[in-house]
């Protein structure tokens, strides 16, 4: 039993701390910080498997019940006639985006409760905070790239579950504000996509296919773009013309007919539900409605295929709402790692409302829409040669992909970089002067109010910051290896480079049972590693000659049976299959 007692930090202004107290907090905290004062991140316990999908059917249960009730008022403040595969094609990202924050959130407030003595609280004031975003995107990243909204999100859903604890407790409340978006830099577009762009605008036929964003290698879009017999084209998102006033008095006539007297957690969704709804759903809607009629977008189409568009750009998914009114065939495609295997990518929006999704091998009878293709990124991509290259490639994940599941918390980032440093640290002097640390954008950016750069700036290997091609890396890869369950193993498994991933000592928690065996199968042949000094000596052992270990018949055999009806490579006739399959539903 714990007899001292903590501060639970929920601000964030740490400048008036008392170095003589002890602090508890939910996030990383920076080194410096952490040398003045007595601060305790706190680790969250991994559930068991069968308590995370407990959670995740609770929270499907409380998603298609609020897609129901906002199908209704979405339609009558639009004066719209969507119907529930139009509205989840809509905002289902975004609505099961929220849910999971609010249920990790009460989560991680039980865990706090029961496991630490809490006596004093610095808490964030959400009553006068604006928790508006302007579309689905900016809501996925503001749990980690906004502190202040997401001190004043936890604060919120700890006043509302837990008025008694706070009764009890000593609090103190911070006022904040919230970040104001920044403006996306404008992409450079290349001359072959303005010629495409030309066309498309002033030749394509408006019964033409809307093929775009597909994961394929791009000139194999267009090349599958021509097998339909279609002018190949090239689509980018319309920007935001005008961002109009947060229309209150709407949001709050709505709170009232969708809320109940309950206090339980389908009523905490339904209460703030426009409290948190982006302006692209409701405010900027008819903006959206409007620039999804242009002709830049064909308004017939045979067909509708993309895999990534779905998630964020706001008038495509209008766009394509519209024409699931007509009954036109809308196939969505893999675009990355743990589709199938992990949990939390059961329960995508896409099973629900695609006509087919297009997975990248995946057939199974629990997803009855899935139809098995082939890595899409691979068409076209090379085999490794031998003895190609010098070079140990380590892999670093997005730091913000701990936002957007029930699975993984902020404590993951500063368990993966111990790990990284560890093994940097610990490595042979040979192998480390021949690293190649492969960062991204995130580790660059404020993410959960730092900058993570810093713990990986002083160990004396060469980093890339994510910008070169990734092709460009890896033709003079050695040995990579990946912090996280990565696209790039996919990859490079099926084009036999070889690789190692590192993954925490719990993660099988979070692997669907029918793969369990695909990564223990892994782990035996030393393609996983769940620790870090059986990594280093495994390194270390095989370094002179990683071919020897990596072409062996047991290692190739696991290869194998692990991309066997999951990752399957790509071959000649793979834009004729995707064809073949497309017109049986047209």
């Amino acid at each position: 039993m714990k007899t001292e007692t903590n501060t639970l930090l929920l601000c964030k202004d740490l400048s008036k701390l008392d170095s003589d107290i002890e602090y508890v907090s939910i996030l990383p905290v920076e080194q410096d910080i952490k040398k003045k004062f007595k601060i305790k991140e706190v680790d969250f316990l991994t559930k068991t498997r069968n308590e995370i999908l407990n959670d995740y059917e609770f929270c499907e249960q409380i998603y298609r019940k609020n897609l129901k009730k906002i199908l209704k008022y979405f339609n009558e403040i639009h004066t719209t006639n969507f119907n529930e595969q139009g509205i989840e094609i809509i905002l289902g990202y975004w609505l099961k985006n929220y849910i999971y924050v609010s249920f990790k959130i009460l989560n991680q407030i039980n865990y706090l409760i029961k496991s630490e003595k809490i006596s004093h609280a610095l808490l964030t004031d959400y009553k006068n905070f604006c928790f508006i975003k302007e579309n689905t995107q900016e809501f996925a990243e503001a749990h980690a790239s906004d502190l202040s909204w997401y001190y004043a999100y936890f604060s919120k859903v700890l006043n509302y579950f837990e008025k008694d604890f706070l009764n009890n407790i000593k609090i103190k409340e911070f006022s904040e504000t919230t970040l104001k978006p920044k403006k996306n830099a404008k992409k450079k577009i290349k001359l072959h996509e303005n010629i495409l762009y030309f066309l498309q605008k002033n030749f394509r036929n408006p019964t033409s296919a809307f093929i775009s964003h597909t994961y394929l290698p791009f000139f194999q879009e267009k090349k599958l773009e021509l097998l339909f017999n279609q002018i190949p084209s090239y689509y980018k998102s319309f920007p935001l013309q005008k961002s109009f006033p947060i229309n209150f008095a709407l949001r709050k006539k709505y709170t009232k007919l969708i809320s109940t007297e309950k206090k339980d957690f389908e009523n905490f969704i339904n209460s703030n539900l426009f409290t948190f709804l982006p302006k692209s759903f409701l405010e900027n809607f008819e903006t959206n409605l409007k620039l999804s009629e242009n002709k830049l977008l064909p308004q017939e189409p045979k067909f509708i295929f993309t895999s990534s568009l779905n998630f964020f750009d706001e008038v495509f998914k209008v766009y394509a709402a519209k024409q699931a009114l007509k009954s036109k065939p809308i196939f969505i495609g893999q675009h990355g790692n743990n589709y199938f295997s992990r949990i939390h990518n059961n329960y995508l929006p896409e099973f629900s409302y695609a006509t087919k999704f297009f997975s990248w091998g995946y057939e199974s009878s629990n997803f009855k829409n899935v139809k098995g293709f082939f890595n899409f990124k691979t068409i076209k991509q090379s085999s490794y040669k031998k003895n190609r290259g010098k070079k140990l490639i380590i892999f670093c994940e997005y730091l913000s992909n701990a936002t957007d599941n029930l699975l993984l918390m902020p404590s993951e980032i500063s368990k993966s970089l111990t790990r990284i440093r560890l093994f940097l640290e610990r490595i042979n002097k040979e192998i480390k002067n021949n690293v190649i640390l492969r960062l991204n954008e995130t580790f660059y950016k404020k993410i959960y109010g730092q900058t993570f750069i810093k713990y990986l700036s002083d160990l004396g290997v060469e980093i890339d910051n994510g910008k070169k091609s990734a092709k460009k890396i890896l033709n003079n890869a050695k040995l990579c290896i990946f912090n996280y369950d990565s696209t790039g193993l996919l990859e490079n498994s099926c084009n036999n480079i070889p690789s190692i991933m590192y993954l925490d000592k719990n993660y099988l928690n979070i692997i669907n049972e029918e793969f369990i065996y695909k990564y223990i199968d892994l782990k035996s042949k030393k393609i996983i590693f769940h620790e870090t000094y059986s990594m280093i000596d495994h390194v270390n052992k095989i370094w002179a000659d990683v071919d020897r270990w990596w072409f062996s018949q047991k290692v190739q055999n696991s290869l194998k049976d692990f991309n066997n009806n999951f990752n399957e490579k790509a071959d000649n006739k793979s834009l004729a299959l995707i064809k073949s399959n497309i017109m049986k539903d047209l």
